[in-house]
């Protein structure tokens, strides 16, 4: 599996790390929280951190670290916990070279998702309730391009598309490459349950990826990405679409995928310093 990402170092040692060189919100490493900006890179946060620093010098010592974030404030900066930094937000595992400016970056080659992992159906074992929600060889291959669409779709407000590596063959670009490992659709059983009782469907569907994103060119790695659904009990995050028509088995599964790769757009819009507004009005999964 992936390594999760710098951040849970002891707070002495860490101030060691690069990118706990920003300085904790509160005296010394008060609620190990930190001032993060995501749009730049470490060392231009530690420049701003340095310049804040030399402003509020002459700060009395109980109102320094107050001055010194009311600064960091000032010039675009946000105090995150210490444990959040190098991480993306709506993945389990997650790690970021606080070293790339991503914003250097003119396009994105989406490779073709693999689904090698995906346990499929066996036959004659159709009948146990673990079969019935697995998906059929031809399924994975589908939920596999559906999952490439989504990133194509979400990705392309964000930054120029490509979906061949000769397409960014000699321009700045990154390469991203996803594998699903494990996907189950909704019970068709349980969802004529839940339509006769509570007049709804259930999103049971579970799924488990991970994803590189690395330079194109070099291969060096930028962000890793790990991540799983997995429904555990019923509440409002495994209800999804209310009332809707045209529901099947794995609708679920697709809205996963489509938030990956909502949460992923986010997060790089962040880095390249771009608005972005996510198309999920509530919460679904």
């Amino acid at each position: 599996m992936l390594e999760q990402g710098p951040g849970h170092a002891a707070c002495g040692a860490a101030r060691a790390a690069l990118i706990l060189l920003l300085a904790a919100a509160g005296s010394g490493c008060a609620g190990n929280r930190v001032y993060v900006d995501p749009a730049k890179t470490a060392a231009e946060m530690r420049a701003d951190e340095q310049s804040c620093r030399a402003r509020t010098a002459d700060s009395s010592e109980e109102l320094r670290e107050q001055a010194y974030g009311e600064c960091m404030k000032a010039v675009g900066y946000q105090a995150v916990s210490q444990s959040d930094v190098g991480k993306v937000k709506g993945f389990s595992k997650s790690w970021v070279d606080q070293d790339v400016d991503f914003k250097v970056y003119e396009a994105v080659f989406i490779d073709s998702v693999d689904a090698s992992e995906v346990a499929t159906k066996r036959a004659g074992l159709m009948g146990l309730l673990d079969e019935k929600v697995k998906p059929t060889p031809q399924e994975a291959a589908e939920l596999a391009a559906r999952m490439r669409e989504a990133m194509v779709k979400f990705l392309g407000p964000v930054i120029k598309v490509e979906t061949t590596r000769e397409a960014v063959a000699g321009r700045k670009a990154m390469a991203l490459r996803c594998f699903l490992e494990s996907v189950k659709g909704a019970d068709p059983e349980a969802n004529v349950a839940a339509k006769i009782f509570i007049h709804t469907t259930v999103s049971s569907a579970e799924a488990v990826m991970r994803c590189v994103m690395d330079d194109a060119a070099t291969g060096a790695p930028l962000i890793t990405l790990a991540d799983k659904h997995s429904p555990n009990q019923f509440t409002d995050d495994n209800v999804t679409m209310l009332g809707s028509e045209g529901f099947t088995r794995w609708t679920g599964a697709y809205r996963i995928m489509e938030h990956w790769a909502d949460r992923l757009a986010a997060f790089l819009a962040a880095k390249r310093g771009q608005p972005y507004k996510s198309p999920f009005v509530k919460k679904v999964i």
